[in-house]
């Protein structure tokens, strides 16, 4: 069997003559995988004499050997069954859950909550399709009936002091009529147990087999509901995805058009206020005779006096000095002036 050793097996369900090669089988990573022994080389040959089987074709849906793997358990599956009433309902037990799988569908169609206590073994009641019992590794046993309820165990009854180790049901025979039904558990301390399930726990009630196909119909078609929706929602992110992106992109070019008009209006607008600037300018040179020839500039080329300065406030008073005559007369008798 190609790829034994890379899958690790741990727990094998064969189904027998009446689904011919197919089986299931738990791997040491908590995997449930979906097999198919005629995908393996040498497995063509016929049983009891028979003609040996055709080769299957290279490439075809059945030369493949494992047809799917799914993620069962977070640690080694310790349990695998499959159902006594139902061919396409199986039990896997791990960790601190068990699940219950059926035939084409990639997730457990029930999941059950996490256990007080790490799991060690499951079985079927042979005798009511919706009865399962789990053994615990603190030594108790439960029992669900998924038919009361399914979010807790209907009964748990503790029968030994350590890890309960395995655990099987005794078949209805000469010695055993079916008036009463028992199940034998062995622990980790290498002692027997014997119990004897309840009254109401191994007689089935009207229509269960009914009920029970009806339960697990329902939970096939909430898992692919479920599964449907995910795969529309993530189609919708991934639009939504690409939309925020082309919406980003086109928001980033008008951000980038936005800036690149507004540089430009700020540009108009400073050249504006320069202009203007300028304009101003010019007419206070003109007022003031800035940058222009002064008719009172000295021929060597100093610069004008200026109206306001202290130089032309001397030359007018100079001038006013000149244009007074101040005759002063002697007190005594002189008839002499003196012009200053």
């Amino acid at each position: 069997m190609d790829g034994v050793g890379e899958l690790g097996l741990r727990k094998l369900s064969i189904q027998g003559k009446a689904a011919g090669s197919h089986f299931f089988a738990a791997t040491e990573e908590g995997e449930f995988v979906d097999a198919d022994w005629s995908g393996a080389s040498g497995s063509t040959g016929g049983e009891d004499g028979e003609e040996p089987a055709a080769a299957p074709k290279e490439g075809g849906a059945s030369s493949r050997l494992v047809r799917a793997v799914n993620q069962d358990h977070f640690r080694p599956c310790v349990s695998l069954q499959r159902s006594p009433f139902f061919s396409d309902i199986y039990l896997s037990v791990g960790d601190w859950s068990f699940n219950i799988w059926c035939e084409g569908v990639d997730k457990p169609v029930f999941a059950s909550p996490f256990s007080e206590a790490y799991l060690t073994c499951g079985r079927w009641s042979p005798t009511r399709p919706g009865v399962i019992v789990l053994s615990r590794a603190d030594g108790v046993v439960d029992i669900w009936d998924l038919t009361d309820q399914s979010h807790k165990p209907s009964m748990s009854a503790p029968i030994a002091q350590k890890q309960i180790t395995s655990m099987e049901f005794a078949d209805a025979g000469p010695a055993n009529p079916g008036n009463i039904q028992l199940l034998a558990a062995g622990d980790a301390l290498g002692n027997l147990h014997i119990l004897e399930m309840p009254r109401p726990l191994r007689r089935p009630s009207p229509n269960e087999k009914v009920a029970m196909r009806s339960f697990f119909d329902r939970e096939v078609q909430r898992v692919n509901y479920v599964a449907q929706s995910q795969a529309e929602r993530d189609l919708l992110a991934g639009e939504e995805e690409e939309t925020t992106e082309k919406e980003e992109e086109l928001d980033d070019k008008e951000k980038r058009k936005a800036a690149a008009d507004e540089r430009k209006k700020i540009q108009a607008q400073l050249k504006k206020e320069e202009e203007a600037y300028r304009k101003l300018e010019a007419k206070y040179r003109e007022e003031l005779g800035v940058g222009t020839a002064s008719p009172n500039a000295s021929p060597s080329g100093s610069p004008p006096l200026s109206p306001s300065g202290s130089d032309g406030g001397k030359a007018s008073l100079n001038g006013e000095a000149d244009s007074e005559n101040v005759n002063i007369e002697m007190k005594e008798g002189s008839d002499q002036k003196v012009e200053v």
